[in-house]
């Protein structure tokens, strides 16, 4: 304090407090001294912003001084949505907003997020992102991936890195339950990743339905009895000796349908304990699971007890499925489905014919009758619409990338006299009211 030839006035009463925010002062000068005076130990305050004290010095007019606090470093980041889901290849109906604060809560801003897909195969942009004056960066665009499964998001701010989950919007959860010896650990993460597929691609659900005491060993499953309410649908694997190396190398189906809409309750997969090594070492495994599950959904299995086979026995059996037609359609396959109708195998034996779709038209797709010597099987938009044609609710987007090749381009078979039958298909032998009745199928 001074006089007003600019003199230091010492000993002069002074009080000083916080008028603004809410820090603390300690031990404040309660005299001035001779020299410059401390105001004492001001801590400013934990909430970025303004902060004052107030000094009243004798007669003197108080005098203020302010500071502006700022945020600390960033110590955390959050998703505003703490429930994220979508459907598999689509877009989040809200883009991800996330927030960054320091460690007392303050908003951050100018804080660069660098962001990237760590589960789940989607995309996500923009990769870099900065926060506003509040703190939020917004409009990132989360695209999930087609395949289903664990999806998840990875923020990173310095030395910071949180992980933002989202799910698969859907209904349909089929459930695999292991028979028998432990599945080695390739089939089971195959089985898981086929069940996932499942799950994306159909998104609506089965109605319920209660299976009362049934003696597995009806669907050829010992030592299990069912008595439960199952919600979309059970799926029993097993690996098993069926007729040694290299011929069949799975079996699958459905064994119990629903009355009404007759899409499966119970399904089985077997799988031959003498060829699982050498799929799982070319890399085919995976393919050859989701294609007998598809089986047991009904692909080929239930075909003809929806009337979906037209030409029977002839040389040109066709899918009368108008969606999956269209489907092919638009995938290129103009000239093999500008009727509406699907081409069905002609050949290859009961275990393959009028139960895929043709070799001769459609090579490489999933659902043909004849395995590929890799593991390049997508699953097409076609055998996804399939399911839509038999009744199914179901998501296009968690199809694989596909074209319809031209005849020139598909690759010459064996004959059908002197190629092996790889697979057996099961037809359902029961159905189950909702009421939980099972009774046999009469064909």
């Amino acid at each position: 304090m001074r006089n007003a030839n600019g003199d230091a006035l010492a000993n002069v009463p002074v009080t000083i407090t916080v008028t603004a925010g809410g820090g603390t002062l300690l031990d404040p000068p309660l005299r001035t001294e001779s020299g410059a005076t401390s105001v004492g130990r001001w801590t400013l305050d934990t909430i970025a912003g303004l902060n004052e004290i107030t000094i009243v010095a004798g007669d003197a007019p108080p005098a203020k001084v302010s500071l502006v606090g700022l945020a600390d470093v960033p110590a955390s980041v959050t998703a505003d949505t703490a429930a994220l889901s979508g459907f598999a290849g689509d877009f989040l109906s809200t883009p991800v907003t996330l927030r960054v604060r320091d460690r007392y809560g303050n908003p951050v801003t100018g804080a660069g997020i660098e962001l990237a897909v760590a589960k789940g195969g989607g995309l996500v942009s923009p990769l870099v992102i900065t926060t506003d004056q509040s703190g939020v960066a917004s409009g990132i665009s989360w695209q999930l991936g087609r395949l289903g499964g664990s999806q998840q998001l990875v923020a990173t701010v310095g030395g910071i890195r949180v992980e933002i989950a989202a799910s698969i919007r859907s209904s349909f959860d089929p459930e695999i339950r292991v028979h028998g010896a432990n599945l080695p650990p390739e089939l089971a993460a195959a089985l898981s990743s086929a069940a996932d597929r499942l799950h994306a691609s159909i998104v609506g659900d089965a109605s319920d339905v209660p299976v009362l005491n049934f003696d597995m060993s009806r669907c050829s499953i010992q030592g299990a009895t069912l008595n439960e309410t199952v919600d979309d649908l059970v799926i029993f694997a097993l690996v098993t000796p069926i007729d040694g190396v290299g011929r069949v190398l799975a079996s699958a189906g459905p064994c119990i349908l629903r009355t009404q809409s007759r899409f499966p309750v119970i399904g089985v997969m077997r799988f031959d304990v003498d060829d699982i090594g050498a799929l799982s070492g070319n890399g085919r495994l995976a393919a050859v699971v989701l294609h007998e599950m598809l089986h047991v959904i009904g692909i080929g299995t239930l075909w003809r007890s929806k009337d979906m086979v037209l030409n029977s026995g002839s040389l040109d059996p066709r899918f009368l499925g108008q969606l999956a037609s269209a489907q092919c359609v638009a995938s290129g396959g103009f000239s093999a489905c500008a009727d509406g109708r699907v081409p069905v195998e002609n050949i290859g034996g009961s275990g393959t014919a009028e139960v895929h779709w043709r070799e001769s038209t459609f090579d490489r797709e999933l659902m043909t009758g004849f395995v590929e010597s890799n593991a390049d099987m997508p699953l097409s938009a076609i055998t996804v619409a399939s399911l839509e044609d038999l009744g199914y609710s179901v998501n296009l987007l968690s199809s694989d990338p596909f074209q319809v090749p031209v005849a020139s381009a598909v690759q010459p078979r064996l004959s059908p006299l002197v190629l092996p039958t790889w697979e057996s298909l099961t037809l359902p032998l029961f159905e189950i009211t909702t009421a939980g009745w099972v009774r046999p199928i009469i064909r």
